[in-house]
């Protein structure tokens, strides 16, 4: 159980190295057929940074105070030329296909900028679809960059690169085996929560708001996420937003419960790929 929340509490890190391998228009142009571009490998890394950047914008300046189109725009380009090295090379795949219609699916996260725990479980969904480069390195060897990496086998999955090392996960769909370990990288979907019987985990469907729950176990997950079980009332309640005290992560939207206070989620566009 410890090691689940240990998950929880590490879970914005992979939202954020997500995003980085994501791109394509901005406002309507992603829904305009006719005004599409045609990536290539040729092409990609000339025309993907400045709608990356553009998408992060709103994000950046709300959430991380600040954004440098230009350097933005030089970050991202140093990133793409790498990846399309690799796909010369044949240690990386390249879709360009998935772009315009990854943005669609990505930019009202971005938008939102602060997502809660049981939203960053659909942004997680969402990247499964926007692996524009996707690598080949196993999880656990060296990267620098989350698209060097090979995604988790199955539906749903992302791969990360955190601390030099590839890493990922999958969110799980109903009477998938599911885990309770943070090795494994995987979480039960949203309106799901694993549960252990004599052993065996699986997703199963969580208990309903208002529904009977445990609020005196040590950890209570029958609820799922974005929902906990109160110990006055051992009815499932959603969690509780940022400001309000908290004795468990599990209480909190953030899914974060600092010094007795749900926190505000960290924005889901890393500092580093504002430009400043």
């Amino acid at each position: 159980m410890r090691n689940l929340l240990k998950y929880i509490s590490h879970a914005g890190t992979f939202g954020v190295a997500a995003i980085v391998a994501c791109s394509g228009k901005t406002e309507g142009d992603a829904a305009d057929a006719a005004t599409s571009y045609s990536y290539t490998v040729q092409n990609v890394c000339d025309k993907m940074p400045i709608d990356i950047c553009a998408a992060r914008k709103n994000c950046c300046t709300t959430g991380r105070g600040g954004f440098n189109q230009a350097s933005c725009e030089a970050t991202q380009k140093g990133d793409c030329l790498k990846n399309t090295a690799e796909v010369t090379a044949g240690t990386m795949k390249f879709d360009g296909t998935k772009v315009d219609s990854c943005i669609a699916k990505l930019k009202p996260f971005m938008d939102e900028c602060r997502l809660e725990f049981s939203r960053l479980v659909s942004y997680w969904e969402v990247s499964d679809d926007c692996r524009i480069f996707e690598g080949s390195r196993a999880a656990g060897t060296t990267c620098e960059r989350s698209a060097q990496c090979a995604p988790p086998a199955g539906a749903n999955s992302f791969p990360s690169c955190i601390g030099g090392r590839c890493a990922g996960g999958r969110v799980l769909a109903e009477n998938d085996t599911c885990s309770l370990d943070i090795r494994s990288g995987l979480i039960c979907g949203n309106g799901l929560y694993c549960k252990n019987d004599n052993g065996k985990t699986t997703c199963v469907k969580a208990t309903t708001e208002g529904g009977t729950c445990n609020g005196s176990s040590f950890v209570e997950l029958s609820c799922g996420l974005g929902y906990y079980c109160p110990r006055d009332t051992n009815k499932c309640a959603r969690a509780k937003d940022a400001g309000s005290r908290c004795t468990s992560l599990l209480e909190c939207k953030s899914a974060i419960c600092n010094a007795g206070t749900c926190t505000t989620p960290e924005p889901v566009v890393a500092t580093d790929a504002c430009g400043i």
